[in-house]
């Protein structure tokens, strides 16, 4: 289940899309990414902009990561 500070993180970054469109980043990485809730929302608010990472020690999240960005592509 996507937790309380994953979905302030998401929204911030729907928030923040004018900007981050501005900036127009070429690499995030996310570290611990659990879900992969909040890559796949950079990677969907991005689009094609950037190459978006996401890592985690547990093999079980970094499958559920894989899974939610085949599920969400952007």
């Amino acid at each position: 289940e996507v937790s309380e500070d994953t979905l302030l993180l998401a929204d911030s970054i729907e928030k923040d899309a004018a900007l981050l469109h501005q900036l127009r980043p070429s690499l995030c990485l996310e570290i611990g990414a659990g879900s992969g809730y909040v890559s796949a929302v950079l990677a969907h608010t991005l689009q094609t902009h950037a190459l978006c990472l996401a890592t985690d020690i547990n093999a079980a999240a970094a499958s559920a990561t894989a899974l939610t960005m085949r599920k969400n592509p952007p």
